[in-house]
């Protein structure tokens, strides 16, 4: 085996070399702190070889409702296994956690099914089932899968992944699994996920056998949370306490664990050494040791482009903006790499794919029009119930309408509100989710989201939506100011940073002026939605509204604000009226489902028996949120139970 690290490399605690790399100046190299574990790089399929006894001794044995079939291969921590639905034949990928696992790998683990129980979309691997193994299992499988074994079920993909893709492949099939790649990457930033483990080992292929023949992103159990920092040992510091990833394709900044510095922008730069390697055959930097690597990214300019295909002028330009060091001067969004991507055309002396590649538009993505003729997956489990978020059936016209004003806002560089009100339960909030994040999805905006009732005062809410986006909690004071001049330098002076890091760490600013000004010089940058959510009896936004768009329509700022709002609070009539007659305002009033919508929300939730979903539907009223709230309640209570594949109330079973 070389000594040159591997594809299959990911650093994990007490698996593999476990490194910290610190950074002691903004323009000094990496220094790599002493948190070995192992001296040299070990192949993931070689890393833990605690397999079960003989594999093919599994085969027959009943995992819920999914039969082990022929073993696949062995991971750093996990098995995975052929197996098929026993109601549908559907086949299935199961993976099962080897031997004890400690706590950084159980969080792993329990990460990729909350992640990718959240994430619907074609090109990311959809996961059917999870839980832990039964104590019929033990016995059925004579001791060699122990009792309470995590597992997770998920679609099967009959190619492999991208390491079995045949070479040499056309410029066509080079743009065809990039943009694939890049929709799913865009899925996932949307909805606060970074992937950060992006490499051809976890992009599988599927065929026209399987249920979804598209290429799907897979393995999310080092996902990093854009929206929170929980997952941060300490989240006062710069560095997380261990580093996690594969070397051969991290981001700079992941190398350091700066975890403040992550971003989309961390995934696309993953993806662009993947995207180097598919048009070269070998990733741009290679390195003995994880050091080597680092300071190879970090520092080294990038090789030679020697593409062994046709490709069109612009190639280089486009890999270039992937792999910039610096992870602000990245293409931003993967929608954005995907549309610059195509932009490139044909290569010289090549036909044009002979089925156009498009992308998906805002529209779509919100509506989930795309996704529509999906096929449906096998039954999923009661372990996804409080996880799985259906999508916004019954709501196409109302997000068509929001669309279009937002597109022409932005367009325009114009001002808008837009208002989304209706009754507590009727999914109000749920559905401004979608669209804000359809916007990121299609590349269109970020978004600042104010969550305030009345148990919050609307400046700390302000203040904490504002500090989540520059992501300075847990900092001190000294070291906000140093932080928001590396970040917002170009678009403030000293002495405003200074007054922006003063009211984020508690200063009063009773009138909004602060937070105004901010995004609204935020904006200037890059498209940016400010998301209002009032939940019950929210606090009056009347005066923060009107100073930010009359501040916007003074200074000729681009300004655009999404309120949900369920709460019997209106705004008042005078100000909105003067919004009317500005044609700033939109409103859109969000009512109660229809039976047949409302019925089709809980079969894309969950496979509820008949007579369940129908008292499920009655009792609704056609409001999402008040079944959902029943189901989740039931579930606590352990009211739900599992017959013939369909879940009911245990006391209709007895």
């Amino acid at each position: 085996m070389s000594n040159i690290l591997n594809t299959q490399h990911t650093i994990r605690r007490s698996l593999l070399q476990t490194v910290v790399l610190q950074r002691p100046g903004a323009s000094a190299p990496p220094v790599m702190s002493a948190h070995t574990e192992r001296e040299s790089p070990v192949e993931t399929t070689q890393a833990d070889n605690r397999t079960v006894g003989d594999p093919d001794s599994l085969a027959g044995v009943c995992i819920g409702d999914f039969r082990l079939h022929s073993f696949l291969g062995v991971g750093a921590f996990a098995q995975v296994w052929k197996a098929h639905h026993v109601g549908t034949g559907v086949p299935v990928a199961i993976k099962l956690a080897m031997g004890q696992m400690d706590e950084l790998t159980r969080v792993e683990f329990q990460t990729e099914v909350a992640t990718l129980a959240r994430l619907r979309h074609s090109n990311v691997v959809h996961v059917y089932d999870a839980g832990t193994t039964s104590e019929v299992v033990e016995k059925e499988s004579r001791g060699q899968l122990l009792r309470d074994t995590p597992y997770v079920v998920m679609e099967y993909a009959s190619r492999g992944t991208l390491e079995n893709l045949r070479r040499p492949i056309t410029w066509n099939d080079f743009v065809r699994i990039a943009v694939q790649v890049l929709n799913g990457l865009a899925h996932a930033h949307a909805r606060g996920v970074l992937h950060r483990d992006i490499k051809p080992a976890n992009v599988l292929l599927g065929s026209t056998s399987d249920l979804r023949s598209h290429i799907k992103l897979a393995d999310f159990g080092i996902a990093f949370s854009l929206k929170s920092n929980a997952a941060v040992a300490d989240p006062e510091g710069d560095v997380e306490a261990h580093i996690l990833g594969t070397p051969l394709y991290m981001a700079p900044e992941q190398f350091f664990g700066a975890w403040r510095d992550y971003g989309p922008a961390t995934d696309i730069y993953s993806f662009g050494v993947v995207a180097w390697e598919l048009l070269t055959g070998k990733v741009p930097f290679e390195g003995h040791t994880v050091q080597e690597l680092a300071m190879k990214h970090y520092s080294s300019p990038l090789p030679p482009f020697e593409p062994d295909m046709s490709v069109p002028d612009g190639t280089l330009a486009w890999l270039e903006r992937l792999l910039t060091k610096d992870a602000r001067d990245r293409i931003a969004f993967a929608r954005h790499a995907a549309q610059q991507l195509l932009e490139l055309g044909p290569a010289p002396a090549t036909e044009p794919p002979t089925t156009p590649i498009t992308l998906p538009t805002m529209t779509q993505i919100a509506t989930s029009d795309y996704l529509r003729y999906e096929p449906m997956p096998p039954a999923l489990a009661m372990s996804l119930l409080g996880v799985r978020v259906p999508p916004p059936m019954g709501r196409s016209a109302e997000l068509a309408r929001l669309c279009t004003v937002i597109s022409n806002t932005i367009a325009g560089q114009g001002q808008a509100l837009v208002t989304l009100r209706g009754a507590t339960g009727v999914g109000v909030s749920h559905v401004g989710s979608c669209l804000v994040e359809a916007l990121h999805e299609a590349g269109v905006s970020q978004t600042i989201a104010v969550f305030c009732d009345q148990h919050t005062r609307l400046n700390d809410a302000m203040r904490k939506a504002l500090g989540s986006v520059l992501r300075i909690e847990g900092l001190a004071l000294e070291r906000v100011s140093q932080r928001l001049l590396e970040l917002c330098g170009d678009v403030a002076r000293d002495v405003e940073v200074m007054a922006l890091a003063a009211w984020l760490d508690g200063a009063a600013d009773p009138d909004g002026d602060i937070f105004c000004d901010w995004f609204l010089r935020l904006g200037r940058r890059q498209p940016l939605i400010l998301w209002l959510d009032n939940s019950g009896e929210g606090v009056d936004l009347s005066d923060l509204l009107d100073e930010l768009l009359l501040r916007a329509r003074q200074n000729g700022d681009r300004c655009l604000v999404l309120h949900t709002d369920s709460s019997v609070r209106i705004i008042d009539p005078p100000v909105r009226q003067r919004w009317v007659t500005q044609s700033l305002h939109h409103t859109e009033s969000i009512h109660p489902l229809d039976i047949a919508t409302m019925t089709r929300v809980l079969d894309s939730t969950m496979p509820f028996s008949e007579e369940l979903r129908t008292n499920l539907v009655e009792m609704s009223l056609g409001m999402p949120g008040r079944a959902m709230q029943a189901i989740r309640q039931w579930s606590n209570e352990q009211r739900l139970t599992v017959h013939d594949g369909r879940i009911d109330l245990v006391e209709r079973r007895r």
